[in-house]
C-alpha cells in the first residue's frame, strides 16, 4: 500500500509549490499541469492493479480520488490568485468588498495585516494628495501643473496596482494554508481508517 501512497503524497506536496512560485515568472500553471499529468499517470498505474469489479471501493482509490480533486482545486486557486495579480485594469480601484474581506479580515488571518496596512496608508495619502491637487488646479493652469498632474496620475496607478498585488499575495497565502491543511487531513483520515495501520503493519 505504501508503494502507492508515498508517490501520491509526494505529488500532493509538490502541488504546494504552485503557491510558492513567483507570479511574475508565468510558470505556475505550467508546473501545475505537469504535476497533474504525473498524477494521472500514477492513477492509471493504480487502476491497473485494482480488480476490475469489486463490491467495496478500495481505500487507496478513495485517497487517490480525494487527492486528485485537491490538486485540481489547487489549480483553480492559482487561477484566482493570478486574476488578482494581473487584473484587466490594474489602475482601477479595488472593489470595496474585496478591500474589506481580503485586505482586512483575510490579511489578519494569514498575518499580513501590517503589509496590507502600509498599502492602505499609501492609498489614503494618495487620495489626500488628489484632493489637494484639485484645489490648486482651479487657481492656475500652467505647464508645471499639467506635468504635476501626470506624475500624480502615474503615482495613483502605481498605488492601485500595488493594492491589487497585495490582495493577490493575501489570497495566495490563504489558499496555500487551506490546501496544506486539506491534504494533511485527507492523509490522516486514510491512514487511521486503514486496517493495516491499526495493526501496525503499514
Amino acid at each position: 500500500m505504501m508503494n502507492f501512497i508515498l508517490p501520491c503524497v509526494l505529488i500532493a506536496i509538490l502541488t504546494l509549490l504552485v503557491f510558492l512560485l513567483p507570479p511574475e515568472s508565468g510558470e505556475r500553471m505550467s508546473f501545475g499541469v505537469t504535476v497533474l499529468l504525473s498524477f494521472t499517470i500514477l492513477l492509471l498505474m493504480l487502476m491497473a492493479k485494482l480488480p476490475a469489479t469489486s463490491k467495496v471501493i478500495p481505500l487507496i482509490a478513495v485517497y487517490y480520488a480525494c487527492t486528485f480533486i485537491e490538486v485540481s482545486a489547487a489549480m483553480g486557486m492559482a487561477c484566482v490568485m493570478l486574476r488578482f495579480y494581473h487584473p484587466d485594469n490594474s489602475s482601477a480601484p479595488i472593489p470595496a468588498w474585496i478591500r474589506v474581506c481580503v485586505l482586512n479580515y483575510c490579511a489578519r488571518l494569514v498575518r499580513l495585516s501590517t503589509s496590507a496596512g502600509r498599502v492602505r496608508q499609501a492609498q489614503i495619502v494618495q487620495e489626500w494628495r488628489q484632493v489637494k491637487r484639485r484645489e490648486t488646479r482651479g487657481r492656475e493652469q500652467t505647464n508645471m501643473t499639467i506635468l504635476t498632474d501626470n506624475i500624480f496620475k502615474q503615482e495613483e496607478a502605481d498605488t492601485m496596482r500595488e493594492e491589487w498585488r497585495m490582495a493577490a499575495m493575501i489570497i495566495n497565502r490563504l489558499f496555500a494554508w487551506i490546501y496544506l491543511i486539506t491534504i494533511i487531513i485527507t492523509l490522516a483520515a486514510v491512514l487511521l481508517k486503514s486496517p493495516r495501520f491499526r495493526k501496525g503493519e503499514l
